[in-house]
């Protein structure tokens, strides 16, 4: 209300009135205001700032000398910044020089074709001021990587008839191989390379046919897209397999991303989602149409193992003490986000990163004494976890609800507070066994595939597309995460995913890898 239209007070009371009432909202365009400015610093951060949450002040400590720390300060009610000590400091430079050490002129790969071209100086370049020439006497040779750009071949199938010597009419004929497209324009190599390059690569057909102009070949993305549809239902048996394999596992990593999804007969596009399962070196992606919680529940109902999730709700009935099976565990990386983000303003927001980082410098320590001395590095990170982390949790709870007493319940450092004590039994549940991760960050690099795709190729045009682009991030992106040549693996296996004679479960990325070592072995 405008100033002017208030009524002038008449009394003492009417007024001790108004003044409450612009107190009031006074508060209100305060708080307003405090949250527009988090939202700006939010919106800059997002878009101006480094992305990478590293620490990169020069205070690190190590385990002992923090989990100390964190013991005395545990009962202190104003906590006072930590001390900086420099050894940790020692241990990333180390790691810096060593990586920079290794790093120089990269040696070409000896299977590379090798082709010569001789630079030579003119006669008259060679002739001296007396009149003699110079002569060769040496060479000076390097290396550059080069590259010609792929070209489509003519490939002549000659299939041999038989007949008999004295009549020579024609008997049988040699049958035509298996394929994915039967009886299709593509060989295989073609398919698995364009498949390779939109859901490997993420680039989408129509930057594709693009590339096969060029190299002048007229292909429509009509046809490349049922040759593709053609290999995602080849591919479906394989990756549910992976799914199987990955069931077996006795934890694994669950998360989410959105896409667009075409609506038919609409022009228009709907929310849809990509979950991501990985477990063991095995990423297993599904498409749904929602978002809705029960989807993971199809897959993981009967699970029993450990989930590392983050808090989203829908997740909540996948475990123990919502009716579940399975154990749930945090996601410090979600939880150390809004502290990240506060730490050069508010000190305490940088002391509980310190302390979160303690936890992480934990498994740093596990896998310098395996490598060192041998061993099994989730029984010495269970050890270790056992002897340091508990005083490095006491602090951060503290300092947590500390926070909660003494901030407003609107700002982010409190919400970010809040947000450690609500899901404080999945975070701390790392300390059951030392196999078990500290955040849900493999999974979300498994997604980035997935977020990088959508902004080339926009969205799903059925729900159909939705399913086979599921299968095939699945295979692509498991042989990435075991090292294998995605077109080199299916190549080898598609005959006998096609011929329909092998377990698929003997055919996944995992099962062929193993194969592998064992021959190897």
């Amino acid at each position: 209300m405008a100033n002017r239209d208030r009524p002038k007070p008449t009394t003492l009371e009417d007024a001790l009135a108004i003044i409450e009432t612009q107190d009031r909202e006074l508060a209100d365009v305060r708080a307003k205001l405090v949250a527009l400015e988090q939202q700006f610093r939010r919106f800059l951060r997002r878009y101006a700032a480094p992305q990478s949450e590293r620490l990169t002040d020069p205070g690190q400590t190590v385990i002992a000398e923090i989990a100390d720390l964190a013991t005395a300060l545990a009962s202190v009610p104003a906590p006072a910044p930590l001390t900086a000590i420099g050894s940790g400091d020692e241990k990333r430079r180390s790691k810096r020089d060593s990586s920079a050490r290794g790093r120089g002129r990269t040696t070409l790969p000896d299977h590379l074709e090798t082709t010569e071209t001789r630079v030579e100086l003119s006669e008259a370049d060679r002739r001296m001021p007396d009149g003699s020439l110079l002569v060769p006497v040496g060479e000076e040779r390097s290396e550059r990587l080069d590259y010609i750009a792929g070209r489509f071949l003519r490939h002549v199938m000659v299939r041999v008839r038989y007949g008999e010597r004295a009549t020579r009419a024609p008997a049988v004929t040699a049958p035509i191989p298996p394929a994915i497209v039967p009886r299709g324009l593509a060989t295989d190599r073609l398919v698995l390379h364009i498949a390779h390059q939109k859901y490997g690569l993420a680039m989408p057909l129509y930057r594709q046919r693009g590339e096969w102009l060029r190299l002048g070949v007229d292909l429509s993305t009509q046809t490349a897209c049922s040759w593709l549809e053609h290999l995602s239902l080849r591919l479906m048996p394989i990756a549910d397999a992976i799914r199987r394999q990955i069931l077996t596992q006795p934890f694994l990593h669950l998360d989410e991303t959105p896409v667009r999804l075409r609506r038919p007969g609409t022009g228009r596009c709907q929310q849809s989602r990509i979950w991501a399962y990985r477990g063991g070196r095995q990423v297993f992606y599904d498409f749904t149409p929602t978002r809705e919680g029960r989807w993971p529940r199809a897959i993981l109902g009967a699970y029993r193992g450990y989930i590392v999730a983050d808090a989203y709700s829908g997740h909540d009935r996948l475990f123990e003490d919502a009716g579940g099976h399975a154990r749930e565990v945090g996601c410090w990386a979600h939880a150390r986000r809004p502290f990240h983000e506060l730490r050069r303003r508010r000190p305490i927001a940088d002391e509980i990163l310190r302390l979160i980082q303690g936890l992480y410098r934990i498994n740093d320590r596990a896998d310098d004494l395996v490598a060192a001395q041998g061993g099994d590095l989730a029984c010495e990170r269970h050890r270790l976890r056992q002897q340091h982390a508990p005083p490095l949790l006491a602090a951060i709870r503290a300092r947590c609800e500390s926070i909660c007493l003494s901030e407003p319940p609107r700002t982010d450092l409190a919400q970010g507070a809040v947000y450690v004590l609500a899901q404080w039994s999945a975070l701390t549940r790392f300390l059951d066994a030392g196999y078990l991760p500290l955040d849900n960050n493999p999974v979300e690099r498994d997604l980035r595939t997935v977020a990088i795709g959508r902004k080339n190729w926009l969205f799903f045009g059925s729900e159909d597309g939705g399913a086979w682009a599921a299968a095939n991030f699945t295979i692509f992106q498991s042989c990435r995460l075991l090292g294998l040549d995605p077109i080199e693996y299916l190549t080898r296996v598609m005959p006998d995913l096609i011929d329909g004679r092998c377990d698929p479960l003997t055919l996944t990325p995992w099962s062929q890898a193993q194969a592998a070592i064992a021959r190897c072995a």
